[in-house]
């Protein structure tokens, strides 16, 4: 009897949470909450059936690392008793012996980085495992403009019929204060979203009043980083910021643990091989460090994995196994302060359970949201119907009379004798120590800039404001970019966040010029052009930032704009629609895009 009550305890606890909390009573919520109440004792005493009984399975246990046999019973979506003396369900579903793990939860995620819709994202991350997200939406409301509301709104219509829970944030950077304020607002909002971190130095303080605002809204503050100094660190947890996802290396995590930082490891921007080696040599505590994906392709999470793939990689570089899986769960549960939710199984948590047959492979088998089983042998069983039509945007054009000759890279200072110049010189992977860009000094020859640096070709490279203020001039930085090797031809990306921009680079002007023009023909996208003709093409037709494809059509045309790209020289280092879409973020961080 000391079980069942104990038992009946933890699944009260979040069957009448909301009343615990403080918040105001009504007749109907404590009718309501006192039904549950009673239906709960009812499963655990046996006298009412519960919705299914999942038998046969051994349990991650996150509180004791350790794995033990078990049945779990569920109802209403929740976890409502571990190793049940009563089991009387309406279902029952074997586990053939299989690990239960909780839903893997991505801490920190862009919604627009995967180009396409909840419902579509579905169809690549739910059978990965993945069952929660903490969101981020801040490119498609800063380019919505205007409607960025409204597209939120859209964007997280009917959010709670997907096949996995969205938890999203506020935008911090790249958007308006009072739009960040009004999302605020939305009992639906976790919290404020990254913010750009040398923003907080700003004598405007328009973060510092975003930081405030949340703070007296009571909401959480997520954070990024950066690279501002050691010094100035400290004033991101003495504002309440929680945590950073801006750590590249083992030392990193150790530093921001220091100052009592939680860190990310951002499994789509650089995988874990630079972290985890270092994480585990060092003995670095990993109970305040989570996985997220950042920026990851569906491509890359059909193929290769999305969360799944993050635990894999993990243990295979010397992590304890669940230790490895708490990283992508419990952990990140407990820091959100969502652990009386999500991330174990345990009575009063959501029935978000993934069964594989071995920890160190770690291939989701079958995925249950709420106790629900939603994918099986990585095909998507269930999902939601919602129509995002009305945030499909018709193009307009921006370059008019642009041509070949604007992207000539204009010397910052030429050497007395005219035989070298000095430029700008862009890195492609610039999100690591050596930055984004530099001054260079580069030789001269026959009147013309010799595009080599060290041995290393480079390309020009061009950031295109695309629609200039009226009466002003149209804004138009260029130089060159290295670490992105190309023979011959172009490639352009129009994205819209925080303003329309186009980045373009390649070897020969005309290619870049049929670039340039091929994306104004739509309000965003990628294009590969060669001989002044488009090779490929993928148009954005959502505010030019996402795409309206079903997961199969974005990956054809990704896998042919790799392709396209592999032609002409380019050695794949990623599907090309993520890791060119970082040039953007490097661009806006640094200013570029002001």
């Amino acid at each position: 009897m000391a079980t069942v009550t104990r038992v009946l305890h933890l699944a009260l606890g979040a069957a009448v949470g909301l009343a615990m909390a403080g918040h105001p009573v009504v007749a109907a919520d404590f009718d309501s909450e006192l039904a549950q109440a009673k239906a709960l004792r009812g499963i655990i005493e046996g006298t009412e059936k519960a919705d299914l009984l999942l038998k046969n399975v051994k349990i991650v246990d996150v509180y004791r690392d350790g794995v033990f046999p078990s049945t779990l019973l569920i109802s209403n979506g929740r976890i409502v008793a571990v190793d049940p003396e009563k089991t009387t369900a309406k279902e029952e579903f074997d586990g053939q012996g299989l690990y239960a793990v909780p839903g893997l939860i991505d801490g920190h995620f862009h919604f627009e980085s995967q180009l396409v819709t909840p419902t579509a994202l579905a169809e690549a991350m739910v059978p990965r495992g993945v069952t929660t997200v903490f969101a981020e939406c801040l490119d498609l409301v800063s380019a919505a403009g205007d409607d960025g509301l409204k597209a939120a709104e859209i964007l997280f219509a009917k959010h709670d019929e997907l096949p996995y829970r969205i938890y999203p944030f506020a935008p911090g950077k790249k958007v308006r204060g009072d739009f960040t304020k009004a999302m605020l607002d939305w009992d639906f909002i976790l919290g404020l979203g990254e913010l750009n971190p040398s923003n907080l130095f700003r004598d405007d303080d328009e973060d510092l009043k975003k930081i405030a605002y949340a703070r007296a809204k009571g909401k959480l503050i997520s954070g990024h980083v950066g690279d501002v100094g050691a010094d100035k660190e400290n004033l991101f947890p003495a504002l309440g910021t929680m945590d950073d996802h801006d750590s590249w290396s083992a030392s990193d995590i150790a530093n921001n643990l220091k100052i009592g930082l939680p860190s990310f490891l951002l499994y789509g921007l650089h995988g874990v091989d630079n972290i985890i080696p270092g994480m585990v040599s060092g003995h670095i505590p990993t109970q305040n460090v989570m996985m997220s994906t950042d920026n990851l392709s569906v491509e890359h999470m059909t193929e290769v994995g999305s969360l799944d793939a993050a635990v894999r990689e993990t243990i295979a570089y010397g992590m304890d196994p669940i230790q490895a899986i708490k990283m992508s769960s419990y952990n990140t549960a407990r820091h959100f302060k969502l652990e009386d939710k999500l991330g174990s199984l345990a009575p009063g948590r959501f029935a978000d359970i993934v069964l594989v047959d071995d920890l160190r492979n770690f291939t989701p088998k079958y995925v249950f949201k709420g106790g629900q089983l939603v994918a099986q042998d990585g095909k998507l069983l269930v999902n939601a119907d919602i129509d995002y039509s009305a945030l499909v945007t018709p193009p307009k054009k921006g370059l008019e009379g642009f041509n070949a000759r604007d992207f000539e890279a204009t010397p910052i200072e030429m050497a007395t004798d005219g035989k070298s110049a000095k430029v700008t010189v862009f890195n492609f992977f610039g999100f690591g120590p050596e930055g984004f860009s530099r001054e260079v000094s580069l030789p001269i020859e026959n009147g013309a800039i010799v595009p080599e640096l060290n041995g290393e070709k480079l390309l020009r490279f061009a950031i295109i404001e695309r629609f200039p203020m009226e009466g002003a001039k149209r804004k138009v930085t260029t130089g060159f970019i290295r670490q992105f090797p190309l023979n011959a031809g172009a490639v352009a990306i129009g994205f819209s966040a925080p303003r329309p921009n186009i980045i373009t680079m390649g070897a020969d002007p005309a290619d870049m010029l049929a670039a340039i023009k091929e994306v104004d023909n739509s309000l965003g996208g990628y294009v590969v052009a060669e001989g002044g003709a488009v090779k490929t093409s993928l148009p954005m037709n959502i505010y030019g930032m996402m795409t309206s494809y079903s997961v199969g059509e974005l990956i054809k045309r990704s896998k042919e704009l790799d392709h396209a790209l592999e032609v002409l020289g380019h050695a794949k280092s990623g599907a090309a629609v993520s890791t060119l879409l970082e040039v953007f973020y490097l661009a806006d961080r640094h200013g570029y895009l002001d």
